[in-house]
This record gives structure tokens, sequence and C-alpha cells, in this order.
């Protein structure tokens, strides 16, 4: 009896293990830039500034993570301080303070304040949070692209809308690479539309 099919089985299982791994991993460091960047905008007034000026609520991953940068913007909006206390008074006066379990996480935001990597981990919270925009569109384009009762014109235009609304959260200059990939997906759609009747699917290399 062959073992090659267990044997293929196995590894195949010990990569997906990996990659899961991998992921988890991935998402735990994000979680700390994350908490050392709201730490950060607690303890350093002029690195608040600057991490307030370029984030969203969108770039965090978590309920208590997007509530906490809400109240802290909130409370810059206002030129008011902020500190552990306001952030406190100020996710009790958003109904969000429900977000935060640990009543004492504010304060373990504060112990994970890095005012030196603030720029570093700012960029690397934009950077995530691009990707995972990219992947909801490229997700978002297959889907359409697979189904024969969408026609081109009406993706293409929603298709730019996204893209658009993307362009303006990131910056022209990051999005030039993302506009020449796209480009050439709605070429392959292009040529698809004009394609012979009975040939139809485009290449899924988004």
């Amino acid at each position: 009896m062959s073992v090659y099919p267990q044997a293929v089985n196995s590894l195949r299982y010990q990569s997906i293990y990996s990659q899961h791994l991998e992921q988890m991993k991935a998402k735990k460091h994000l979680l700390e830039v994350e908490a050392c960047v709201l730490g950060t905008i607690i303890t350093d007034e002029k690195a608040s500034a600057s991490a307030l000026e370029v984030l969203s609520e969108n770039v965090f991953t978590t309920a208590a993570h997007k509530a906490i940068y809400k109240a802290a913007k909130g409370l810059s909006n206002r030129f008011e301080p902020i500190d552990t206390l306001t952030l406190a008074n100020e996710l009790g006066k958003n109904g969000d303070s429900d977000a935060i379990e640990d009543k004492d996480y504010l304060e373990t935001l504060a112990g994970k304040a890095a005012p030196k990597m603030a720029a570093s981990y700012v960029a690397l919270l934009k950077e995530a949070h691009l990707r995972r925009e990219l992947k909801a569109i490229g997700a978002w384009l297959q889907e359409k692209a697979e189904d024969e009762t969408q026609g081109y014109t009406d993706i293409n235009r929603e298709l730019e809308r996204k893209v658009y609304r993307l362009k303006s959260s990131a910056g022209d200059e990051r999005m030039h690479p993302v506009k020449t990939a796209l480009g050439k997906v709605i070429k392959q759609m292009e040529n698809t539309s004009n394609a012979p009747e009975g040939m139809s699917g485009i290449p899924s290399g988004f």
C-alpha cells in the first residue's frame, strides 16, 4: 500500500498549519503595534499630534482600539488634553466604555508608549490597513468578474469609486503600483467583454 497520498496530505496539513501560525503571529504583532501607537498618543503630545493627523479609526483592528482612537481624536479636535482620565471620560460620553473590558487597559497602553518608534509604527499601521483594503477590493472584483449577470461597465464604475476612496486615504504616490495592477485587470475585462460568444472569465492575478 502506497503511503504517498498520506504523505501529501500530511505535508499539506503542515503547510496550512504553518501559514495559520504565521498569520496569528502577524496579527498579534499588529495588535502590539496598535497598542504602542495608542500608548504614545496618550503620553506624548508631539507624537500624538502627528499620529492623529494621519491616522483614522479604520487602521485599528479591534473595537477597543477603534473606540480609544476615536476618543483621543475627539479630545484633540477640541484642543483638550489627552491622558488616561480624559480618555476614560470621553469613552463614557461616546458610549464606548463597554468596548474596553479591562478598566486598567488605558494605563496598560500608556506603559507601551514608544515615541521614538511612533513614525515607523504609524506607517506600518497605514500599510497594513491599505493591504486589507486591497484584499477586499480584489475579492470583490473576483466575485463580480465570475458573475455572468454583471456588466463590465457597472463593475468598472464601482471599481473606480473604490479605488478613488482608497487613493484618497492612502496618497496618490503609494497607489501608483495598485492602479497599474488594476489597470491590467480592467484591460483583461475589456478583452473578455469583446471576446467571441462562449469565451468568458478573466485571469485572477490580482
